[in-house]
């Protein structure tokens, strides 16, 4: 199979010859593009990027430097929004990206804020989706077969595990971790361990929060923010004022306030349990 060149400097592209590439689209001058590779119009591709073998980027796509796009990725595709019309809506992507094998990434919406964005140094595992209009921040990990649907807001450093899914307009916060098939349909608070459907914070995400080096100070103060909203019958104002208290000893708690005030769709709060061991209440209340 030949190529562009048999011999490159660092600055320039190989790009193999039976890649399809849109005379519109901007390509940096040291990406490396695979055998039957497609890139649509009005694509941007940054310094550093490497596109593999048979990999799609679609239409209005840009993209920054260092990202990895692995073999059968389809990045950009339409919004799979029964009223999209083929209006003009856009996927931007960071730095350092790695987008694993059959991952599908949609563009935004009309009907929506038209683009769907994704930070940096975030890896997609294989057969991961993100829909159309998403936020992702950085450093974020889905595992194989994790799905967001359309408007989905998740924060650094959280990760969605295989088979998770996450409703559409929920928030899935910082450092939170989704467990193996959870579901989620509220807005998920920082630093949580998430499991079930519907999905229930059932702990701190302790392994992820000393992986990423927190404190032991700065863990027991979110443990304490974790009891006060999940192991005591408080109010919401109650919660909000008892947080409050505690974000001068752990400034970290902020990032649970903030996304209390913010949220759209509320935040699940499992009930605690009375002394016979039974729940009470629904396990389903919503923190609004």
């Amino acid at each position: 199979m030949t190529t562009k060149k048999q011999s490159l400097s660092l600055t320039e592209s190989f790009i193999d010859t039976t890649a399809k590439i849109h005379p519109s689209a901007k390509i940096a001058n040291d990406v490396v593009i695979g055998p039957w590779v497609y890139i649509g119009e009005k694509v941007e591709i940054g310094s550093g990027t490497r596109i593999d073998s048979h990999a799609v980027i679609m239409q209005h796509t840009i993209m920054g430097k260092n990202n990895h796009i692995h073999s059968h990725a389809v990045v950009g595709g339409d919004p799979q929004d029964l009223s999209y019309r083929g209006e003009e809506t856009w996927l931007k992507i960071g730095d350092g990206n790695i987008i694993r094998e059959f991952v599908t990434i949609n563009r935004g919406s009309a009907g929506g804020i038209g683009t769907t964005t994704i930070g940096n140094r975030n890896c997609f595992l294989s057969y991961s989706h993100v829909a159309h209009d998403a936020h992702i921040g950085n450093d974020v990990l889905f595992i194989n077969n994790a799905t967001i649907a359309g408007h989905v807001v998740v924060d650094d450093f959280a990760i969605i595990g295989a088979y998770a899914t996450a409703h559409q307009f929920t928030r899935i916060g910082s450092y939170s971790f989704l467990v193996h098939a959870t579901q989620v349909s509220h807005d998920i608070p920082p630093f949580m361990l998430v499991k079930g459907t519907p999905g229930i914070p059932i702990a701190l995400n302790l392994v992820g929060l000393r992986r990423r080096g927190f404190s032991v100070e700065t863990i027991s103060g979110l443990k304490k923010a974790y009891r006060l909203m999940y192991r005591q019958r408080l109010s919401l104002k109650e919660v909000q004022a008892a947080l409050a208290a505690l974000v001068a000893e752990t400034p970290e708690i902020q990032l649970i306030i903030d996304l209390m005030k913010e949220s759209k769709r509320g935040i699940v709060r499992k009930q605690v349990r009375s002394g016979s061991g039974s729940v009470d209440g629904d396990a389903r209340e919503v923190m609004r």
